[in-house]
């Protein structure tokens, strides 16, 4: 049997009738009711699967750590979300003033598995590997911007500490005994050059410094 040929909707029918334009877009919806379906339905099993997979990387890294060695010293660093440790970037999700902006948060301890007291020292080193992969030098932004505190104490710039090498902190471990930190970093918007120039890569190292 030939198939019905579709009758056009046209503008002289929906001036006399505006109801025919209504009834039109609902045959149409119908006409498409089950491809509809299926992209809603296929939309909503990806965003399931992405939320599945973010929650199991989650639990993954939960409590898990890095551990480094330097002499009697073992460095611990707690694993993020990110799966890394002692790197740390910084970027536009970081710039903050008083209403918006995250600081980024890294946690570490040292330990002293000798049985005499030892120093260290915390560095933050500037990351060359990071900034060559992310392809981002000419967006780094000014040190003076970059602010930082150990354990919620004094806040700093990094700027600050660049004569001493970016030395973050000194200190001396008793013999089996272990010092925990929180480092908190972030960039101050109002000490900001440049508003495009937003990255930052460092990475955290700490010393023995027998």
């Amino acid at each position: 049997m030939p198939k019905k040929k579709e009758k056009k909707l046209k503008i002289e029918d929906i001036k006399k009738n505006p109801d025919i334009e209504k009834k039109h877009f609902i045959h149409k919806f119908i006409e498409h009711e089950h491809e509809i379906m299926l992209g809603t339905t296929a939309i909503f099993m990806v965003l399931i699967l992405v939320a599945i997979y973010i929650g199991t990387v989650a639990m993954e890294n939960k409590d898990k750590i890095q551990i480094y060695y330097d002499g009697s010293l073992k460095i611990k660093y707690n694993i993020d979300i990110s799966g890394v440790a002692d790197i740390i970037t910084l970027s536009d999700d970081n710039v903050v003033d008083k209403t918006s902006g995250e600081k980024r948060e890294i946690k570490f301890s040292i330990t002293n598995d000798s049985l005499t007291n030892v120093k260290y020292k915390v560095f933050l080193e500037e990351d060359d590997g990071m900034i060559e992969l992310d392809n981002c030098k000419d967006k780094q932004v000014n040190k003076d911007a970059i602010r930082f505190s150990l354990n919620d104490k004094d806040e700093y710039s990094l700027e600050e500490k660049a004569e001493e090498g970016y030395l973050l902190k000194t200190g001396t471990i008793d013999a089996s005994k272990t010092k925990n930190y929180k480092l908190k970093i972030w960039i101050d918007k109002e000490s900001m050059k440049d508003v495009n120039k937003n990255h930052f890569h460092g990475r955290i190292v700490v010393i023995n410094d027998e």
